[in-house]
């Protein structure tokens, strides 16, 4: 009953257009049609690139964090065991020392009964200037002249 009237109104409609118009129309409606899915497409596209882009920044971001925990972790466990040596080393030499107990004094040559020789004594501090205590500031004095000799500057 109203596809009657539906089809009268579509008659009048199209009865002041000529067929060069509608094709105008058509044409004109379909670029705009074209343009409007392309923009559409477009932006789906930049949309998906975009959240793969967040994506990908957020892994990178998730994968520093971690790299940075694991660095932090190794850190605490290499001081943790630093300080772990440090503890059994000190303890372990205070133990050798109170384990002996032996006589400190037990090896030198020290005798209260016997009289000190103040002769040697002097002999000793006047000698002793001239008598050289290896040292490796000297060691280092003497390889310095034996390489400026082997290069003829001396």
């Amino acid at each position: 009953m109203f596809e009657f009237l539906k089809e009268k109104g579509d008659a009048l409609k199209n009865f002041a257009n000529t067929d060069v118009e509608d094709e105008e129309e058509r044409s004109t409606a379909e670029s705009i049609k074209a343009a409007i899915e392309k923009e559409q497409e477009i932006l789906k596209t930049e949309d998906k690139d975009i959240d793969e882009d967040a994506s990908n920044v957020e892994q990178i971001l998730k994968e520093a964090e971690t790299k940075k925990e694991e660095k932090n972790k190794e850190k605490d466990l290499d001081e943790k065991l630093a300080d772990i040596e440090k503890v059994i080393s000190t303890f372990g030499e205070q133990k050798n020392l109170s384990s002996k107990g032996s006589d400190p004094f037990k090896n030198t040559s020290f005798s209260l009964n016997k009289p000190i020789d103040f002769q040697t004594q002097v002999a000793k501090n006047y000698i002793a200037p001239y008598l050289q205590q290896p040292t490796s500031q000297g060691d280092r004095i003497e390889l310095l002249f034996e390489s400026l000799k082997k290069q003829n500057l001396i």
